[in-house]
Order: C-alpha cells, then structure tokens, then sequence
C-alpha cells in the first residue's frame, strides 16, 4: 500500500512538473502574443492551458480513485484473513479442548494414573483456551467495526 502510495505521488509529481513545464512555456507564449496583439495565438494558448489544466486534474483525480480502490481491497483482504486464522484457531482450541476433556474423564476413572499429575496443567490449559478465545472474540468485533 505505502509503496503504491509513493509511487502514485512521484508519478502525480513528475506529471506536475511535466505539466508546469508546459503551462510556463505556455503562459510565455500567451504573454509574447499579447504583446504582439495576436489574438488568434493568444485563443489557442489560453485553449493549451485550460486543457493542461484538465488533464492534470483528470490524473489527480485517477490517483485519488486508484487509492480507494487499492485500500478497500486492503481491508477485505485482511479482514478474509483475519477470519480464516479466527476460525483455524477456534477448531485448533476445540480439538485441543476435546483431548483434554478426554484426558480429565481417564482420570476420573482411574484409567490413566500418569495423566493425574497433569490435571492442574489441563485446567491452566482450559483457562489459557478461554483467554484466547475471548482475544480473538475481541480482534473479530474490532475488524467488523472497521
């Protein structure tokens, strides 16, 4: 984006100058044929200069347009993103949560007595799990107000 922007800015600038160059060249002409009392070169002078004035604000005009256009892609774009990572990350949690589930339930049977030194360290799991979700609860809502 920052890239698109400097470039557009130098070409909008070049173009400027460009257009400077000629609406001086211009306006010398247009002051030499006042000077001369040539009206007709005078007409068209003032004609170049109203055109070049047009055309550079037809191009500011394009500029401007490209840069809307180019920032609401932007935003879709990572608001897409943002909500396939949300969502890999819900199904990652849910996985995660279903083994720990599984795990607290051997326990509870008796089933799997190394698993019992790991209880405290399943329900510090499910807590971090909540935090998490709650986060990224919050990133999705701040995208969607966006």
């Amino acid at each position: 984006m920052l890239k698109l922007i400097k470039y557009n800015v130098r070409k909008l600038s070049s173009f400027q100058s460009l257009n400077k160059a000629k609406m001086i060249t211009n306006h010398n002409k247009l002051m030499g044929n006042l000077r001369n009392n040539d009206i007709e070169y005078v007409k068209q002078s003032l004609r170049e200069i109203e055109l070049l004035g047009h055309v550079l604000r037809k191009e500011i005009k394009n500029v401007g347009q490209d840069l809307r256009k180019e920032n609401e892609l932007n935003k879709k774009e990572i608001e897409k993103t943002l909500r396939e990572n949300i969502k890999n990350e819900f199904k990652n949690l849910k996985n995660e949560l279903k083994a720990s589930t599984k795990i607290i339930k051997d326990v509870r049977l008796g089933l799997n007595d190394d698993t019992k030194r790991d209880t405290c360290g399943i329900f510090k799991f499910a807590l971090m799990s909540a935090a998490i979700s709650i986060i990224l609860h919050e990133i999705l809502s701040s995208v969607r107000k966006e």
